[in-house]
């Protein structure tokens, strides 16, 4: 006796319709760290003109003012430092499921140990030897780290939420076999 196969109440498997290119999710990636980077230098430099209140560009140069030379070097490393901090996260991880609270968790911890990273190189390194003798103000790290979890709670879960609305239309799906 042979073995038959019933056909008739098999349906052909569809191919995907609303599938993404390839180059779509490295593309919004390296989008999202830019921003990401942006949104560190944005928010060290308004605590430091909230708090210092001086300007950062020199009005006279092309060059940073004289009050915020010490704080350059600072900038310099804290932009990487964010930017790293959330890919040791997985921040930029945007395939597969996600939840709004552990989001808000993993940005929280991303920004929390990279100002703690940022005020030891601040308080450890001091410049070398250029700004050893120069005292920074502890409330730019603090309203760093303020304006840094603000920023990147916000920008990160509104990213999660329009991964959500895109979902919804059936793109970006997670692959799923029912058995």
């Amino acid at each position: 006796m042979k073995a038959e196969v019933e056909l008739r109440g098999v349906q052909r498997v569809k191919k995907a319709e609303h599938r993404m290119p390839k180059w779509a999710m490295p593309l919004v990636k390296a989008c999202v760290v830019c921003l990401d980077g942006v949104l560190a230098a944005a928010a060290f430099v308004l605590a430091f003109m909230v708090r210092v209140g001086e300007p950062i560009f020199s009005p006279a140069a092309w060059a940073w003012s004289a009050e915020f030379v010490p704080y350059a070097g600072i900038l310099y490393f804290a932009v990487p430092v964010r930017i790293v901090m959330l890919a040791y996260q997985r921040a930029y991880r945007l395939h597969g499921a996600f939840s709004y609270a552990h989001e808000a968790i993993k940005t929280f911890t991303a920004v929390s140990v990279g100002s703690l990273l940022i005020i030891g190189w601040a308080f450890l390194f001091r410049g070398g030897f250029a700004f050893r003798e120069f005292s920074y103000s502890r409330g730019v790290f603090v309203l760093d780290f303020l304006f840094a979890l603000a920023a990147f709670t916000v920008f990160h879960l509104t990213l999660r939420f329009v991964q959500e609305q895109v979902r919804r239309r059936d793109i970006n799906l997670i692959p799923t076999l029912v058995v």
